[in-house]
């Protein structure tokens, strides 16, 4: 579950004006909270996990509230002006364009702008304080360390060929005193410290993409040695329908100490449920 503490307190009192005056409250905006909880899907792991969790976006030009485009393509469509309520004729030609713009007209002005901006240049950051029971008994919740990560996104702006369809990601995240379950003894559990840094490119559409991913994990039990391996990865996006997505990802692991270099195939479904609504612009 997560919120935008800004947007939930002072939401209401906010124009789109004061929103692109001031990088403070769109920092605010963007701002979220979450929490979420785990639970451990087998005999050797009945934990539970909890963690909490803050997300920033430092930069965004992709932010739709600060596209100049998409703002003058809803200012474009003017709706009639009634001045005279008892025109029953004119009413009628209002709620119709009113209706014409909600269903037609605002929902192109977005898609035209999702499609400029699904690539654009971002920069987030992110902690996650998280706590564990080994048994699974809220009780028994004891700290489990954190996560601290950033993401740094380059849509190739003003690079022909590549603007607007294509974008580098570069993220790096630390874990701290991470319980996990010991592979070689059932129900105890080891503490782990890890590093990972990832680069990934993608290229493509916001309804179909494909991306090459290389990521570098370094990981120790806490009194041992670190083990350092990489991973090499194709990955494919597909809008099904509305807002029902397949990925597949393929690739391999190569430098673990014991060995363990995996190949894998991974797919799955997401899917949103979302009321969209949009509102009739002033006349």
């Amino acid at each position: 579950m997560d919120f935008v503490p800004y947007l939930l307190i002072a939401g209401d009192d906010l124009s789109l004006n004061k929103y692109r005056d001031s990088r403070i409250v769109q920092l605010l905006s963007r701002t979220q909270f979450s929490f979420a909880t785990a639970k451990g899907a087998s005999e050797d792991d009945k934990s539970l996990r909890l963690a909490l969790g803050l997300h920033l976006t430092l930069w965004d030009r992709g932010d739709p509230r600060l596209d100049e485009t998409l703002l003058k393509c809803l200012e474009d469509f003017r709706l009639p002006v009634i001045t005279d309520l008892n025109d029953t004729e004119g009413n009628a030609k209002a709620r119709a364009a009113a209706k014409d713009f909600n269903d037609s007209v605002s929902t192109r002005c977005r898609q035209e702008s999702h499609e400029r901006n699904w690539a654009a240049s971002s920069w987030i950051i992110g902690a996650a304080p998280s706590w564990i029971s080994k048994d699974g008994q809220t009780k028994n919740l004891g700290w489990n360390g954190g996560g601290f990560w950033t993401s740094l996104a380059y849509g190739f702006e003003g690079v022909p060929g590549l603007d607007k369809k294509s974008q580098l990601i570069l993220h790096a995240r630390y874990r701290n005193r991470e319980q996990v379950p010991d592979p070689n003894v059932t129900g105890a559990f080891l503490s782990q410290d890890s590093m990972f840094f990832g680069a990934r490119f993608r290229t493509g559409s916001p309804t179909f993409n494909g991306s090459f991913e290389y990521t570098f994990l370094r990981s120790r039990f806490a009194g041992l040695k670190y083990d350092s391996s990489s991973r090499l990865s194709v990955l494919f996006e597909r809008r099904i329908a509305g807002d029902t997505w397949f990925n597949l990802s393929l690739g391999g692991e190569t430098g673990r100490q014991d060995g363990r270099n995996n190949g894998f195939v991974l797919t799955s479904f997401k899917w949103a449920f979302s009321d969209r609504r949009d509102r009739t612009p002033p006349q």
